[in-house]
């Protein structure tokens, strides 16, 4: 989906950042990311994996909006989504830089505020199963609207887990999770379709 993908390849050709040198390594996420993660220690290399993070995100977005909302956007409109958000995340990150530096110079004693939590908190889950193990596992990660991470919980049991029935049940965690810390603002982001048919649908 990130590489092979048509539209997914048109992305990366239009995108300001070229990896080409990993085009070997695209059948294994996994180790593809981690030569990628390497590069943070050179020159603008963090710069560069933020960057490559977005794509990656908004190529996930654009594939769920195919299989949510039948919604198929353009290669473009991808690569600028990601550019923009990428700008706004590098701004925030200078603006925290200036009001630390700051902070340091004048000697404060308290310390810099956390960014406001107000607004909608959005809420990432996913379950996973492993059947040669017997184990199942539930991921949360609460996100501020600027894309910070929050919040985040992980939950693993022994025990031989239905698909459907695990990711509800990381939706229901979310809530649990929102209601313990007061948040009454939240959009819930669940990877399976099926799980959020039969929750808009009611279906017990």
């Amino acid at each position: 989906m990130f590489f092979t993908c048509p539209r997914a390849q048109i992305v990366w050709k239009l995108a300001p950042i070229r990896w080409e040198k990993l085009r070997d390594l695209q059948c294994n996420l996994w180790r593809w990311g981690e030569v990628v993660a390497q590069t943070g220690s050179k020159e603008d290399g963090m710069k560069h994996i933020n960057l490559t993070v977005n794509i990656l995100w908004q190529i996930w977005k654009a594939r769920g909006n195919v299989v949510f909302e039948q919604q198929r956007g353009e290669a473009r409109d991808i690569v600028l989504r990601a550019q923009q958000e990428w700008l706004e995340y590098e701004e925030v990150l200078q603006q925290e830089g200036a009001t630390k530096q700051k902070g340091m110079a004048a000697n404060q004693k308290e310390q810099v505020k956390v960014p406001s939590v107000e607004g909608i908190i959005r809420f990432s889950t996913d379950a996973a199963l492993n059947a040669r193990m017997i184990r199942t596992g539930k991921g949360i990660v609460a996100r501020h609207r600027t894309g910070k991470i929050i919040r985040a919980k992980g939950v693993v049991e022994r025990k031989k887990g239905e698909a459907l029935m695990e990711e509800t049940l990381t939706i229901r965690l979310a809530l649990q999770m929102a209601r313990e810390v007061g948040w009454r603002k939240i959009a819930i982001l669940s990877d399976c379709k099926m799980a959020t048919d039969y929750i808009r649908c009611n279906n017990v």
